[in-house]
């Protein structure tokens, strides 16, 4: 046997065997063709009266961005708490501009408060009214204003207690006030805002909507040894001689009003850093040992993102504060609130760990406070990617880091 014969023998096997794979395949698809039309002859047809059932159906809330004729450029708040009645007692200067021409009166959201004067910063009072119904707080100016003049209205004001009505997800509206109590004497004294979705104006009024960036500074009073945590970073903290301290937040990347938040409590900083920037978890003192192992990863996390995204985190320091009684994390500007049940000690990080819920908010602070929606309808853009992150991030789907590393 020649090796050319034993080629055209191996061939022609080759070749029947390719025939016959053809033909089944042929007839493969012939049976499911077959199987479709029966399908397709003995489908019920739906009635007139299905029909027309089917077209009565409710369309879904109509979603719009509400107009301003104002813009919103920095909110400064002076603040201190009356824990007995669970009150803010708070000064506010607002800073604005005119979006419209000879712009005489302003509209601010605000809910379950009572304002005790509005006066511009120069000291001339203004005159104003409140919706409550609405939730509005409606300002009359001193004159018309232009689009090239700056106004500083300061509001004094205090909040009326807490709100019962729950918000996203069962979170408090505005602030809420934790404390011991006969059931649970050993229970933390804190107070903590949520202000997604437009629940900030429960604390202190502003135009509460996302399409519109504002810098934010707060400045807040509380005894010792509460500290208080809040957006961007610590100017300064002043020891008063009545046992409190003052602590003055403030950050430079203007930002949506529902991302502003506070928190005070009793805590010990975990501080690492990425590049220079404070990464830093604030944890109960009693739990120092249980945080260091949960929140060791912390600045890796942000070292990921910052490459995987090209853009370093933007913000002056990244923390983390566990509170009580709250239901997951919020990825409030630089200083995300977390639950407190996150914590845990070396033996249960063998079975499992906190990182996903970690990452996940870390990465909104990219998508969603570095990009955010500019309204709630359009919000899942701000909500697909962090978790796609937070899988990079713990390292359980490397697929999806190969993707963003082709990107």
């Amino acid at each position: 046997m020649t090796c050319y014969e034993s080629e055209n023998r191996t061939y022609h096997t080759v070749w029947t065997r390719g025939t016959m794979q053809l033909l089944n395949t042929l007839r493969l698809r012939l049976r499911v063709i077959a199987f479709l039309v029966s399908l397709a002859l003995f489908m019920p047809v739906a009635l007139p009266a299905q029909r027309q059932t089917q077209s009565l159906r409710e369309l879904p809330a109509p979603q719009y961005i509400p107009s301003h004729d104002f813009d919103t450029q920095n909110i400064k708040l002076d603040l201190r708490f009356d824990w007995e009645r669970e009150q803010a007692l708070g000064t506010e200067t607002i800073t604005l501009a005119p979006l419209l021409t000879n712009l005489r009166r302003i509209e601010l959201d605000a809910a379950n408060m009572t304002f005790n004067s509005v006066k511009l910063a120069s000291g001339v009072p203004l005159k104003f009214e409140t919706d409550e119904a609405q939730e509005k707080l409606r300002i009359t100016l001193d004159r018309v204003y232009q689009p090239n003049d700056v106004l500083n209205v300061v509001i004094d004001y205090h909040t009326n207690g807490v709100t019962k009505a729950r918000g996203i997800a069962g979170f408090g509206r505005g602030l809420t006030f934790i404390k011991p109590n006969s059931d649970d004497p050993k229970r933390p004294r804190q107070i903590w805002s949520q202000g997604e979705t437009e629940y900030n104006h429960y604390w202190f009024p502003c135009y509460d909507h996302p399409n519109d960036f504002t810098t934010t500074e707060i400045v807040a009073t509380v005894q010792k040894p509460l500290i208080v945590i809040s957006n961007g970073k610590l100017l300064t903290t002043k020891e008063n001689k009545d046992n409190t301290r003052t602590f003055d937040w403030k950050i430079e990347q203007p930002h949506a009003t529902y991302l502003t938040s506070i928190i005070v409590g009793e805590y010990v900083a975990i501080e690492s850093n990425y590049a220079g920037i404070p990464v830093i978890s604030y944890v109960y003192p009693n739990e120092l040992t249980e945080g260091k192992v949960t929140t060791s990863r912390l600045p890796e996390m942000v070292k990921f993102f910052s490459e995987k995204t090209g853009v370093k985190y933007p913000y002056a320091k990244y923390a983390q504060t566990m509170v009580r009684d709250f239901g997951g994390g919020m990825e409030n500007i630089s200083a995300t609130t977390q639950t407190d049940n996150m914590i845990h000690d070396a033996r249960t990080e063998l079975d499992q760990t906190s990182d996903g819920l970690q990452s996940h908010e870390l990465a909104h602070q990219w998508f969603g406070d570095y990009v955010t929606c500019r309204s709630w309808q359009t919000s899942g853009s701000t909500k697909v990617l962090p978790p796609i992150f937070k899988q990079c991030g713990t390292n359980t789907v490397w697929v999806t880091t190969t993707f963003f590393t082709a990107m």
